[in-house]
């Protein structure tokens, strides 16, 4: 009965896993403590709140809300002037300002409520809270005075950060825990934190924008015979003697020529490699596959492999940022070994959308010359052209091997997308897999994504994951076949 009115109340006497009758919570206690809050000292009490009531599962912010108020005689007996040990009540005395600290949820307080920060909470463990060495403290700052002189700036736990999405408008930029020091002082965050940003909202249309795809990382040459095949990447040899003599001192792969000032040519290489230990690249002086195939490197300058710092085949964009491609047109280097007939070749393109183009930039050559004089005519709307070998000293007749590289235009390009395959590999680790004392398993695949795991003998075996690093294969220059190197 409360207030003469009856109450009825259904207790649950039975205990069950369905329907428990009692459960655990999560409550959080404070000490007594004085807090600096509004630019005042400020007394606290020891409080407790309750977290969570039905389970131990909570994730948020404990802050103290900050109550302003002015205190009365009305409200209490003690602002009477004193009469002896009772209060003067025709007596009052001044009011008094009072600031209350009283512990809360921040999610329970509305927007326009002060509050001072105290702990965070994340999966119902206390991640941060506030201690008594943020108070002012002249050693500190004595401390900070010198370590912003003597070391600047600078970050001991990169806070990495990344994009989720949020909405049609926003992302959620996250940034991660880290740790600096700004100022002489320590920074740390030691939980993530997310930050709404606006999306792009608009695009626009540019047409007719190129973008040039500039090799770098090349050897000069100045005279050879014959043309690799950098359609498939030819791996050459590197002669620390002209006209590919001497004694064969590293490897390259061939990617590309291209035309340079003075009758020279560039040849843009990757993957290069001396493995004669008392050599280096200095030591070149012709590249090739042999006496029949080689070209002759400019040294006048006491330089071999020139702009060794563009190697990537990352190429930038007109405009930062773009959302996608279309009509896509391209132009590059083809190589077309033919014979002549009477100083002559003809070549032909079938393939839908492709033709011949910048003519002036071809390279022919033959067995006896990496540098012919030729004369090139095109018709078919571009898709034949004849070169007419034309050098006043040399009689090129019929069946004379002549190499073109002529630049061909695709004009049906098209955005390839990645495909992600999963594949199971099995193989036997060496003694020696690179004759060099090093010990890896060549995967056989390029571009490897993650290694899921590695087992000893079957898929049941011993879990060797540990034993290994992974080596992806892919290198600024090319992508090679990816390894598991044993540590």
């Amino acid at each position: 009965t409360i207030d003469g009115s009856v109450y009825t109340f259904d207790v649950q006497a039975t205990n069950t896993s369905e329907n428990p009758a009692t459960g655990k919570g999560l409550a959080y206690a404070t000490g007594e403590g004085s807090f600096f809050a509004l630019g005042r000292f400020v007394f606290s009490p020891k409080q407790r709140i309750y977290l969570s009531k039905y389970d131990q599962d909570f994730t948020g912010d404990v802050v103290f809300k900050v109550t302003e108020d002015i205190i009365t005689s009305s409200d209490d007996d003690a602002l009477f002037d004193n009469q002896g040990a009772t209060p003067n009540r025709s007596s009052p005395g001044a009011d008094r300002y009072r600031i209350r600290l009283t512990l809360s949820k921040l999610a329970d307080l509305d927007s326009d409520e002060n509050h001072v920060p105290f702990a965070r909470i994340e999966d119902s463990k206390e991640i941060t809270k506030v201690q008594a060495s943020e108070s002012y403290n002249e050693i500190s700052e004595h401390v900070a005075t010198r370590v912003r002189e003597i070391h600047g700036d600078f970050i001991k736990k990169y806070f990495k950060s990344h994009f989720e999405p949020n909405n049609a408008t926003t992302m959620k930029l996250i940034v991660e825990p880290g740790l600096a020091y700004i100022d002489g002082y320590r920074v740390a965050k030691n939980s993530s934190t997310p930050i709404v940003v606006p999306k792009a909202q608009e695009t626009v249309t540019i047409d007719n924008q190129g973008i040039l795809a500039q090799y770098g990382n090349f050897f000069l040459a100045d005279s050879g015979k014959g043309m690799p095949d950098f359609a498939s990447c030819e791996e050459i040899n590197l002669y620390d003697a002209v006209d590919a003599g001497g004694s064969v001192i590293g490897k390259t792969k061939v990617r590309t020529f291209s035309e340079e000032r003075g009758g020279k040519y560039r040849i843009h290489v990757f993957d290069t490699n001396v493995t004669d230990t008392t050599s280096s690249l200095r030591n070149v002086r012709s590249i090739g596959t042999g006496s029949s195939e080689y070209y002759n490197i400019d040294y006048s300058d006491n330089t071999t492999l020139r702009e060794t710092n563009k190697k990537p085949l990352l190429f930038d964009s007109p405009i930062p940022r773009p959302k996608n491609f279309t009509s896509i047109s391209l132009s590059g280097l083809r190589r077309f070994p033919e014979t002549t007939s009477n100083d002559q070749v003809t070549l032909s393109l079938s393939a839908a959308g492709e033709t011949f183009e910048n003519t002036s930039d071809w390279i022919v050559a033959t067995d006896d010359s990496a540098f012919a004089s030729a004369s090139i005519t095109l018709s078919g709307g571009g898709t034949s052209a004849t070169i007419t070998l034309d050098d006043p000293n040399s009689d090129y007749g019929s069946n004379t091997n002549v190499y073109v590289s002529a630049y061909v235009k695709k004009a049906n390009g098209k955005v390839r997308s990645k495909t992600l395959t999963e594949t199971t590999v099995t193989a036997s680790l060496s003694s020696d897999s690179d004759g060099n004392g090093g010990r890896f398993i060549n995967l056989g695949k390029s571009d490897i994504f993650s290694v899921l795991r590695i087992r000893k003998d079957d898929s049941d075996g011993d879990n060797l994951f540990t034993n290994f690093d992974v080596d992806t294969g892919a290198r600024d220059t090319h992508y090679g076949d990816g390894k598991l190197l044993y540590k």
